[in-house]
């Protein structure tokens, strides 16, 4: 039977099951905490079960954004008539790349967003906002390449729109674009150069 001890320990916990975002991450600490408390074998193999019944639930509690987001983009598609965009979720990019003309970030945050790379280093123009990192990918910091494609401001959509257009019915401005990007990767993105700087850090 359990002490009043032993209940005051598991409520104690409880707080980290109400928080379900942070299960995946929190799982080994909280059992290290309950082993730290000198609890019975018997409580502690309870709360492991339950923890890895809760991962397991994974992705129907903890990223409860992700089944909430899906239902939001499909009543915003009803809504606008976009019935014909393709929403592809989790896929190899190498797959789409090759076939696209152009790649827009519209992001109201970003750090330095491997999807602008991926796309300049493909030979695919972008339009991105002006956040984070994304200038530096698609104007450079003065290397003299050229722009890989279009910066606007957040949440300008006549702007972006507009160069969305221009890329898109310009075929020599695209190819210009296209040719700036793979030299800006090439030349400052490289594995190689990421390492030598980090280790010059640290």
């Amino acid at each position: 039977m359990q002490t009043q001890t032993d209940m005051e320990i598991l409520n104690q916990q409880k707080k980290f099951f109400e928080d379900l975002d942070q299960i995946p991450t929190m799982r080994k600490w909280v059992i290290d905490q309950l082993i730290k408390c000198n609890v019975t074998d018997e409580i502690l193999n309870d709360i492991k079960i339950a923890l890895s019944e809760a991962l397991t639930n994974i992705f129907k509690y903890a990223y409860k954004d992700e089944i909430v987001k899906p239902i939001r983009i499909k009543l915003m598609v009803d809504k606008l008539n976009l019935n014909d965009f393709i929403f592809t979720g989790e896929t190899d990019t190498t797959d789409y790349l090759n076939n696209l003309d152009l790649v827009v970030l519209t992001s109201k945050s970003e750090g330095q967003p491997f999807v602008l790379l991926e796309s300049v280093a493909a030979g695919v123009p972008v339009v991105a906002t002006d956040v984070g990192g994304c200038r530096d990918v698609v104007a450079g910091n003065g290397d003299n390449f050229g722009d890989a494609g279009s910066i606007c401001s957040v949440a300008d959509a006549p702007g972006i729109a507009g160069a969305m257009f221009e890329l898109c019915t310009n075929t020599k401005l695209w190819y210009q674009c296209s040719q700036a990007g793979r030299k800006r990767v090439g030349d400052f993105y490289r594995k190689e150069l990421f390492l030598d700087q980090y280790r010059s850090l640290y």
